[in-house]
C-alpha cells in the first residue's frame, strides 16, 4: 500500500493532480490509499465486482497511446508531452469519427 502512495505522489508532480483514477479492486489498494486519495481530493471511480471486461478500456487507451505516439517521439519536457497527447487525441478521434460517419476509411471499430 505504501508503494501505491508513493507511485500516485511520483505520477503528481508540482501539485498537479487528476480529477480521478480509474482503478480495478485489486487488493493492494487499501484504506491508506483511499485517504491519500480524499485528501488530495481525487475522486475514485473503480471498476464493478467481477468485471473485468472493464479493464480493458482503460488499457487499450494507453496502449494505443504509447503504440501510436510515445514509442516513435521523445517529448523534450513535461510541456511538450502534454501537448503530443493533447493533439494525438483530438487528431485520433477526429480521425476515428470522420471514419464512423463517412464510412470511406479502412478504419474498422474493435
Amino acid at each position: 500500500m505504501e508503494w501505491v502512495i508513493l507511485q500516485l505522489k511520483e505520477a503528481m508532480p508540482f501539485d498537479r493532480q487528476p480529477r480521478f483514477l480509474f482503478r480495478d479492486n485489486d487488493g493492494i489498494y487499501g484504506n491508506g490509499v483511499v485517504a491519500f486519495l480524499n485528501m488530495c481530493g481525487i475522486e475514485e471511480v473503480r471498476t464493478a465486482y467481477h468485471s473485468p471486461w472493464q479493464n480493458p478500456f482503460v488499457e487499450r487507451f494507453f496502449g494505443t497511446l504509447r503504440r501510436e505516439l510515445l514509442n516513435h517521439i521523445v517529448p523534450i519536457n513535461e510541456k511538450h508531452c502534454y501537448q503530443l497527447i493533447k493533439e494525438f487525441i483530438e487528431e485520433y478521434y477526429n480521425y476515428v469519427s470522420y471514419c464512423l460517419i463517412m464510412s470511406c476509411c479502412s478504419f474498422k471499430k474493435t
